[in-house]
Formats: C-alpha cells, structure tokens, sequence
C-alpha cells in the first residue's frame, strides 16, 4: 500500500531508507511486481543514488514488451488494483524514456509503440515526442521524417488525430521540425488533416510555438491565428488563451493590427467562468502587451474582460500586481481614466473581503 500513492515519498526523500527500500524491490524475485514498483520509486527523488536504477528501467521495459505479447489484457496494478499497462507506466516517465534512449532503445521503443493496439497507439506515440531526447535522437540520426510517417501511415483517422495533437503540442518536436525545413509539411498536415473538426486543435497547438507563430506572422497568417478561438471548445480555447496572450511577439502582432478586440470576442460569449480571468492574469503577467495596450489605446477591452469574468482571477491578479516589477495595471488603467469602471468591478464583487482588500490599495 506504501507504493499505491506519492504520498510514501515525503517519509523517503531525506532518508537512506528511500535506498534501502529501492535496493529491496531490486532484489525482490518477481520480475512483474519489480518492474511496477521500481517505475513507482523511480518517479521520486535523486536517482543517481539508486543502485542499478539503469537496469532495472531496462528490465522493466523488457517486462512491458512480454507482457504485451503474451496477453490480450494486462493484469491489475499490483498496487493500484487498476488496470494501467506496464508500458503505459513507463512511457508516461519522461525519465524512464530518456534513459532507454541513453540506452540505444529508441528503435525498440518505436517498434513496441507501433505493435501497440489501434486503442493504445496513437496515445502511445504521443507520449514518445513529447520527450526531448526522443526528439533529438530522431534528429541526430536524420529521421525526423518518422514523426510524420505514423500520421501517414496510421488508417484511423481519431488515432492519427490523437498522435498528431501531441505532436503538435510538443515544442521539442515542432522546433526539431521547423529548424529541419519542415513548417510547410507541419502546416499542410494540419491544413488538410481528413476530420475538419479537429483541425483548429491542431493550428491551435501549433500557433502558440514560437518558432511557428514567427513563421505564421511571416507568411501573412495573423488572421488564421485570430481566428482560431472561435472554433475551439471550451477547454482547448482557455489553453489557447493561457498560451498564446502570454507570447510577446504574438501579441505585438494582435494589439498592432487592430486585432486584439477580435481575438477577445469569444472569452465574452463562453459560458466557462474561468477563461476570461485567466486570459486577463496572461496579459498580467506578459507586461508588455497591457503597456502595449494602453499606447494604441485598447484598454476598453481589457476592462471588458474583467467583467466578463465570472471567477473574479482577472481582479485578483490585477491588484497582486503591486510591486510584482510588472506594470501597475490598476494605475495604468485609472490613468486611461478607467476610475468609475473599476469601482464598478469591485463593487460586484460576490466576496465582502475581496472589495475590502481592492479599496484597500
């Protein structure tokens, strides 16, 4: 039960007990319950005080293998009593893959990933790009081309959209891709990917890598970028937001081109009550973009935004901004004479201790 949660760790982490309880699952016989509970410990503290932590990752991935050619349906989590794959477990540790790859496994670990069943394979590649070494190894040896032959090669189009989804949301991959010439064959996978519904996902992902958007600001693609909220779910389009209002360049293109009012309309129409709020504590903390918006005199729309937001984080982080070294957003905003339009905000306030601390300052 000590290895069903992380909670075990914090009795661990300062303690050579944590080594003498890695050096008893090592030694333990079954090679199954070794390989879960050493990807457990493994997850936690320094591993290069671990005793043979190199090979029991190896060993546990040979386990994996076995297992999933051996059997339809792996068994429960000894620990857990859920049924999660070894392999999944492993590829979910970023650790784990990067040391298989130190170990010259990256061409075993794409051959496991693609035995995978249609369920588990499109996940499972995912896992893969998003890890860096994985990425470089690929590179190093001039095939990055691989990243793209699952996607064309996989039939089922809800597989190759859930590995194209990570793909594009690694930036290890995208940046690999880009710098290798690749961001016209990025952009066409996305273009014309079979499922139209899924297409602003991916543009989503790729439009707030930096190397991307400096292509796309390049090649006359704002409107494309601007667009894309609009076409998003609920949750996808808050990661957007989070994202992309927090990249400099981005939203110097926005606010320049008269564009920022645009982007905007969508957080005033969802009914998701943490967006707008979440949007405005990305603008915070960018700094640049509020200065940004107080120069082409936009500032209307960020008072918009804050009454659009439902949660109240837009106010919060507006007055937490005092003496943070980013702008004072509250004087810029009173400055623009923006005076009756805040108090406004802060008398609607649901929280009594709330309106007392933003008077307060």
């Amino acid at each position: 039960s000590m290895l069903a949660g992380g909670g075990f760790y914090r009795y661990f982490v300062n303690d050579k007990s944590y080594v003498a309880l890695w050096e008893h699952i090592v030694s333990d016989p079954d090679r199954r319950w070794r390989a879960y509970a050493a990807l457990r410990l493994a997850a936690y503290g320094n591993r290069t005080e671990l005793k043979d932590f190199d090979q029991a990752i190896l060993d546990a991935f040979e386990v994996a293998r076995q297992r999933e050619a051996d059997e339809s349906e792996e068994k429960p989590d000894p620990f857990t009593g859920q049924r999660q794959p070894l392999m999944d477990m492993l590829l979910s540790q970023f650790a784990a893959v990067s040391l298989l790859i130190k170990q010259d496994k990256a061409d075993a670990l794409i051959e496991a990933v693609q035995a995978s069943d249609e369920a588990d394979r499109g996940r499972r590649w995912g896992m893969l790009v998003r890890v860096a070494d994985f990425v470089n190894v690929l590179k190093q040896k001039k095939r990055l081309e691989d990243l793209f032959a699952f996607a064309e090669q996989e039939q089922d189009v809800a597989t190759r959209g859930q590995y194209l989804q990570s793909l594009f949301s690694s930036s290890a991959a995208v940046d690999a891709l880009i710098e290798d010439g690749r961001y016209e064959q990025l952009f066409r996978v996305a273009e014309q990917f079979p499922d139209e519904s899924q297409r602003p996902r991916l543009f989503a992902s790729f439009a707030v890598n930096p190397k991307a958007i400096e292509r796309l600001l390049k090649d006359g693609k704002l409107e494309l970028i601007v667009s894309l909220p609009g076409k998003l779910d609920a949750g996808n389009q808050r990661n957007f937001y989070q994202q992309a209002f927090g990249i400099e360049p981005l939203m110097e293109a926005i606010i320049d081109k008269d564009k920022f009012k645009e982007i905007c309309q969508p957080l005033l129409e969802t009914k998701d009550r943490y967006s707008a709020g979440m949007a405005v504590q990305r603008l915070v903390y960018n700094g640049k973009a509020i200065e940004r918006l107080r120069d082409k005199q936009q500032l209307d729309q960020l008072m918009a935004l804050l009454a659009a937001d439902q949660a109240g984080y837009g106010m919060q982080v507006l007055f937490q901004s005092f003496g943070s070294g980013r702008p004072n957003v509250v004087q810029i905003l009173l400055d623009a004479g923006h005076f009756d339009g805040l108090l406004k905000l802060i008398q609607d306030n649901e929280q009594p201790s709330n309106r007392a601390q933003y008077l307060g300052r």
